[in-house]
């Protein structure tokens, strides 16, 4: 699986049962038949990153294609049903709620989901242990950036709320706008530029996720 994250990393509500709600092309609707729809795709993993009560962390597939530069067809597919570690978690900051999910295999790869009342905003994320990511061709490369999203579907088992303490089950499929990147973060040491190569990816996600006190992780 680690030649895969290779190739990858170089290369949020005011809801009623059943009923969608839409922002920014995207789709979001409460259904809780998505519990046992997310339990067919994850398994329990002994490796646990934060305690059971702030976080999860367990086996999840994945279902991802990645867009190099101006194609049309995706030039990475990614397909795995086993030993994928994944992890999720939302937390409130402020007015807002965060539902957070990544891939963890040295880079993180997944979602954002910010909810603000009736609004909500989903984003692909693409993270780094060095600054390789930018959303635009020439800016400064940070270790993450929070990619909009062109489309997205999203289906929660549960309305979130600030004080909410319960699991939140979930499928979310989006297909990210464009994003920049570079393959070694290290300067050149002739002094040349860095070639910036542009990416976008489609993904679809289960998950589950729990509460987590951001504030005292911070």
């Amino acid at each position: 699986m680690k030649h895969y994250l290779i190739l990858l990393t170089n290369c949020v509500i005011i809801l009623s049962c059943f009923c969608c709600t839409k922002g920014n092309n995207s789709e979001i609707k409460i259904d809780l038949s998505i519990k046992s729809e997310v339990e067919k795709h994850i398994s329990n993993s002994s490796f646990a990153l934060f305690s059971e009560k702030n976080s999860t962390a367990y086996y999840n597939e994945i279902d991802a294609e990645l867009y190099l530069g101006n194609s049309d067809s995706p030039r990475i597919l990614l397909s795995d049903t086993t030993d994928v570690l994944f992890k999720s978690f939302f937390y409130p900051k402020n007015d807002t709620i965060i539902i957070w999910g990544g891939y963890e295999l040295g880079s993180q790869f997944g979602f954002i989901i910010k909810i603000i009342k009736d609004q909500f905003q989903v984003y692909h994320l693409v993270a780094d242990e060095t600054p390789r990511y930018s959303l635009i061709e020439n800016g400064n490369w940070g270790y993450h950036v929070e990619v909009p999203c062109l489309e997205s579907k999203v289906i929660l088992s549960q309305k979130p709320s600030l004080e909410s303490n319960e699991i939140i089950y979930g499928f979310i499929e989006f297909k990210s706008m464009d994003y920049y990147f570079i393959y070694n973060a290290r300067e050149d040491p002739n002094g040349n530029k860095m070639e910036a190569h542009k990416g976008k990816s489609n993904m679809k996600i289960y998950f589950k996720s729990i509460p987590f006190n951001y504030q005292e992780r911070e």
